[in-house]
Order: C-alpha cells, then structure tokens, then sequence
C-alpha cells in the first residue's frame, strides 16, 4: 500500500482511482483470447499495460512477472511465457 501511494505523489483519490483501474483489468481473459487466436504483438501489449498498472499501485511482483511475458513475447513465441502466465495468474488468483 505505501509504495503504491508513494508512487501515486500521496495523493488518496489517484491511488484509490488506480487501484479501480487495476481491479477493472481483464488481464486473463485478454491473454487467453490473445494466446488462442496466436495473436501475439497483442498478447504483448495486453502484458505491458498489466505490468504498468501494476507497478503503479505498487504490485512489483506482479509487475515483475509480467515484465518478463511482455518481453518473452518480443523476442518470440515460447513455453516459457505460458509458464510465467501461469505464475501471474496463481499470484492474481490466491494474492500471493
């Protein structure tokens, strides 16, 4: 909470409106659409504005985990980026 704060200039109602924004993602829907139709320029995309939004509400690890997907997915297509989408989405689903 206080990093996230911290990186919203203190101020509360940023904050509490980044944190709307991050719970309004639909970032599992969006990969898995995007993983299906092997349309991975926006697989790309849908992971880095995940990872900004994480990292500005102070998810780091979050952030961290989709750091890596967006740049897996620029070099090429792996398992390795469905293993890391695998971790995000346990961390996302039980809030390590």
């Amino acid at each position: 909470f206080k990093n996230g704060l911290m990186l919203c200039a203190d101020d509360k109602d940023f904050y509490m409106e980044c944190l709307g924004d991050f719970a309004a993602l639909k970032i599992k829907s969006d990969l898995a659409l995007a993983t299906e139709e092997k349309d991975y320029n926006t697989y790309c995309i849908h992971a880095h504005g995940f990872k900004n939004n994480a990292y500005t509400i102070g998810a780091a690890v979050l952030g961290d985990i989709a750091y890596e997907m967006e740049k897996l997915t620029k070099e090429s297509w792996s398992d390795e980026v469905l293993d890391k989408q695998d971790e995000l989405f346990r961390r996302i689903d039980y809030r390590e």
